[in-house]
């Protein structure tokens, strides 16, 4: 019976921290990618709550704006 509850406590003082580990891993690639996102920088931005962006309002400041064919770098 001990040898049950040595095992189950190695086997999750093993599997936590890499579980841990992983999501940390993810969260940080996806931090990354929406660092990525061009729109606060693009010319048409207005930065308005209601539309942010008139060409795109769709896909403003989300990850289908990484690939924006409009995008303009501000000149402001």
């Amino acid at each position: 019976m001990k040898l049950i509850f040595l095992s189950i406590a190695w086997g999750l003082s093993i599997t936590i921290p890499i579980s841990l580990a992983q999501l940390c891993y993810r969260g940080w690639q996806q931090v990354r990618r929406l660092h990525q996102i061009p729109c606060s920088r693009c010319d048409y931005f207005s930065n308005n709550p209601y539309l942010k962006c008139p060409v795109h309002p769709d896909r403003a400041c989300s990850l289908g704006a990484l690939d924006c064919t409009d995008f303009q770098l501000a000149t402001k």
